[in-house]
């Protein structure tokens, strides 16, 4: 049964629970998700950290106030330690990336920076906050070959439905549908 949460859509956690449940996708998305962190984490903050930089309350404050108060709003635990980068991409995306256990990088490209007002990427923030507050990244889309045609489609939908949760987050955030 979904827990009483005010903006996570319910059919999403419902998805969530149900797949978790699975013992055996379970575990083949903790070994995946062990591996994606053990194997990736110190090069995707290289990445991060060459390709761009780390936003900080000196080289951005009003950004990186927009980003603390996100934390803050969406009741983010202090245990999750979460960094935010500007990566130099023209590309208009964001996202948050699992790095180990609590441990989490949420980026904006540059192209976003460019073409969004703080409002707007305050909602941004806030849906891949959202991700991470829903803990997304433990469910693998393919944790392996062997995943069942109905599985699939239950991957399938729960990835369409964590969108609508993430969205909810930024709604919530910037308390505006004209800014989402």
């Amino acid at each position: 049964m979904p827990s009483k949460r005010t903006f996570r859509f319910s059919h999403e956690e419902t998805i969530y629970l149900e797949l978790l449940k699975n013992r055996n996708f379970k575990k083949a998305s903790e070994e995946t998700l062990s591996t994606i962190s053990l194997k990736h984490s110190h090069e995707a903050i290289f990445s991060l950290a060459t390709d761009g930089f780390e936003l900080t309350e000196n080289n951005s404050p009003k950004l990186y106030e927009a980003f603390l108060s996100t934390k803050s709003l969406l009741k983010i635990s202090p245990k999750k330690r979460i960094s935010l980068y500007i990566s130099n991409n023209q590309q208009i995306n964001a996202g948050c990336i699992f790095l180990n256990k609590n441990h989490y990088a949420v980026y904006l490209n540059s192209g976003i920076i460019n073409l969004m007002d703080l409002e707007e990427l305050k909602f941004v923030i806030g849906h891949e906050i959202g991700h991470l507050k829903y803990q997304h990244h433990k469910i693998i889309k393919e944790p392996d070959q062997r995943t069942s045609p109905a599985t699939q489609i239950r991957l399938f939908e729960h990835s369409r439905y964590a969108e609508i949760s993430a969205d909810r987050c930024g709604l919530f955030v910037t308390d505006s549908l004209d800014v989402c």
